[in-house]
């Protein structure tokens, strides 16, 4: 009897023995190809001709967590088990080392995630589709509770599955920084705020210039204002935040995004009066920033935007001439410095001249030295159109209108000649040409349409040509009628101007004929007016003062 009870016992331990197998070798019994053709290490690459692979290996160790569970309550027959052996999983339970098994499924399940991390839709491609949907849907509806809930997942562990991530997700991160209650709590909104910036460049870099200027301007507004000049650690985060915008404007060139330039310019200007730049640096970043401004609205058509990109530039403009640099004595101090050894860079006297021909210096005789210099240096458009302003402000309109023109011919890029154009018809206004001034601005419209200057000089000139065409007043005031016409159209074309000439509408209509003059020559309104005397030659419509 107590042999029988013996053999018992030892078939039993015998039996159990032979289930005791530790949760990773119950693992690596079931899915032998995590250490076989699926192995994942530090150093895998991954091969996206195995997409489907890896995706189908990632699901069934989903569907080997649901063995498991089921195990657990109950609805796991023995004979019906897909992945472990029942008496394997009985053995890990008695020994309560399910959750190791779990933990080496989930460990697999990771590293197939991390390496397919560079896959639109991961390893998990239902998971991943489900949050998105579940996060545009929430979107759309302003729901930003709930998008960011989905969004946190995709942001996570779907890099790539939609560039919304980025751009979407930092509108749902911009409002939990204006919920937050406390100042840790925002700081790390902030925080999460400018990595998807970085990241937004890591998986999207066709974007990274856009990227890099939402940063740009988002680390200005939460980390840099309001401006305290004294606060040091407010100053790091200038100098970060500079630096940053100048990367940004460095890699996108004159594509740069226009929003970018109302925070660059007065970080250049914060770095100056901090010492961290120079004068000559910060005049530059302005002569970059204003003349990139000028190309973006050169070349916008839409006129939302291009009223932004006109108010913009009107910002970077008032930053520089609020600092103590933009004064004409200044400029001859600043560059005049080190002139003798930097008077043949061309380069150098480009950018000098540029400067001070914007901030309407060219009147002093340091403007009148860097001219001639650059001249017989470099014979070109730019140092012939630098001559002819200088002989403008001499009064020398003669020799500047030959400069003019030859800066006319020699240009190539209609931008800058429609400049040029306008410049000379300005000179040949001073001669008192105005018909040939009147040819000229129409040469710079035909290269520029969308500016507003030409037509108001052509406007001014009628207006000055009113008192001497025609014989008698009637006639006189009429052409206040082709002047009005002008403006309009300067009006139309070019929104800045809006308000210089609403007030020169406002003059010219106080001076339009009287409706009893009118009557007297069989003109009345709204017909139709030819001013076929004198150098007008423009066809009207007639307007009254009572």
């Amino acid at each position: 009897m107590k042999g029988k009870v013996l053999t018992l016992i030892v078939a039993v331990l015998l039996t159990t023995q032979g289930f005791s197998q530790s949760a990773k070798e119950v693992f690596k019994t079931a899915f032998p190809k995590a250490y076989g053709e699926l192995k994942i290490t530090d150093s895998t690459k991954y091969d996206p001709a195995k997409k489907n692979v890896y995706r189908e290996f990632f699901y069934e160790l989903s569907d080997a967590l649901d063995e498991i569970r089921a195990y657990e309550i109950g609805a796991l027959q023995p004979d019906y088990t897909k992945y472990f052996e029942y008496k394997a999983l009985k053995s890990l339970d008695r020994d309560k080392k399910l959750d190791s098994l779990r933990f080496y499924i989930k460990q697999e399940q990771k590293l197939i995630a991390n390496l397919m991390r560079n896959e639109r839709f991961g390893a998990d491609s239902i998971r991943a589709i489900n949050n998105y949907m579940g996060f545009r849907n929430a979107y759309k509806t302003r729901n930003f509770d709930q998008a960011y809930k989905n969004w946190d997942i995709l942001f996570h562990d779907y890099p790539k599955a939609t560039r919304t991530i980025y751009t979407a997700g930092a509108v749902i991160i911009k409002n939990k920084i204006r919920e937050a209650k406390d100042s840790l709590t925002r700081q790390k909104w902030i925080d999460t705020l400018m990595m998807i910036h970085d990241l937004r460049c890591k998986y999207y870099p066709d974007d990274s210039v856009r990227a890099l200027a939402a940063k740009t301007v988002d680390y200005y507004n939460y980390m840099v204002m309001p401006y305290n000049k004294n606060d040091s650690l407010i100053r790091l985060r200038i100098e970060k935040n500079y630096n940053l915008a100048k990367k940004t404007v460095d890699m996108g060139g004159v594509l740069t995004p226009d929003y970018v330039y109302p925070v660059a310019m007065p970080l250049s200007f914060y770095m100056y009066v901090l010492k961290k730049i120079t004068p000559e640096q910060f005049i530059s970043d302005y002569m970059l920033f204003s003349d990139n401004l000028s190309f973006l609205y050169s070349h916008e058509k839409n006129p939302k935007i291009k009223s932004r990109i006109a108010a913009f530039r009107k910002m970077v403009d008032q930053v520089f001439t609020k600092s103590d640099l933009a004064t004409c004595d200044n400029y001859e101090k600043i560059f005049g410095k080190n002139y003798d050894s930097l008077k043949t860079n061309v380069d150098f006297l480009k950018k000098v001249l540029t400067i001070m021909s914007k901030q309407g210096c060219t009147q002093t005789d340091f403007f009148s030295k860097v001219a001639v210099d650059l001249y017989h240096l470099q014979p070109s458009a730019e140092s012939a159109h630098s001559l002819a302003l200088l002989m403008a402000t001499k009064n020398n309109y003669d020799d500047a209108a030959k400069f003019i023109d030859e800066a006319i011919q020699r240009e190539t890029v209609d931008s800058i000649k429609a400049r040029y154009y306008f410049d000379a018809a300005r000179i040949a206004n001073k001669r008192g040409l105005y018909p040939q001034a009147r040819t000229y601005a129409y040469k710079a419209l035909e290269l520029k349409p969308n500016w507003g200057d030409p037509y108001i000089l052509i406007a001014t000139m009628y207006a000055k040509s009113a008192e001497s065409c025609g014989q008698d007043d009637f006639q006189h005031r009429a052409i206040y009628w082709a002047a009005v016409d002008k403006l309009e159209q300067a009006k139309n074309v070019d929104p800045s101007v809006a308000s210089k000439v609403q007030s020169l509408i406002n003059d010219y209509t106080a001076r339009f004929p009287k409706k009893d003059d009118g009557f007297f020559h069989s003109v009345y309104q709204g017909d139709k007016f030819t001013i076929d005397y004198c150098w007008i030659h423009e066809t009207t419509t007639a307007r009254y003062n009572q």
